[in-house]
């Protein structure tokens, strides 16, 4: 039996961090795109928006910050449609999380993405399409 793999995007421009998220998401069981630029990120969005479950948004971009593209995809988004956005930074502070909230992302997590204080939050939008989080296995 052919399943079908669930699709997230993942919005980061440090290689490693790319690898890593990718390995740990795909490990999970879900298929992952990359976009390494604020540009990709929307042109992917634009293409696959009805498939992706989930995006992984990281804040601190070359070409687009990642508040701006958040916000952008909001204002794409048709009638009810709401994709969760969660935001990934290594700076952690309220004032940053406030922004995020105010720019239309769903949640926040600390980077690395694989980290286990992560693990509640992943679990919110992974677990209950997938349940591969729960088990820990794929």
């Amino acid at each position: 039996m052919n399943q079908i793999k669930l699709k997230v995007l993942l919005v980061e421009d440090q290689a490693i961090a790319q690898k890593v998220g990718k390995f740990y998401l795909n490990r999970l069981g879900y298929e992952v795109d990359v976009a390494q630029n604020g540009c990709t990120a929307l042109a992917l969005y634009q293409e696959n928006r009805d498939k992706y479950i989930v995006i992984f948004m990281d804040l601190g971009l070359a070409d687009i910050d990642g508040l701006t593209i958040t916000e952008t995809i909001r204002k794409l988004e048709r009638e009810g449609e709401h994709t969760p956005i969660i935001a990934l930074s290594a700076h952690d502070a309220e004032d940053m999380r406030q922004s995020c909230r105010q720019a239309g992302f769903t949640d926040f997590i600390s980077k690395p993405i694989l980290q286990q204080e992560n693990h509640p939050i992943l679990a919110k939008y992974l677990d209950m399409r997938n349940g591969a989080l729960a088990t820990g296995s794929r």
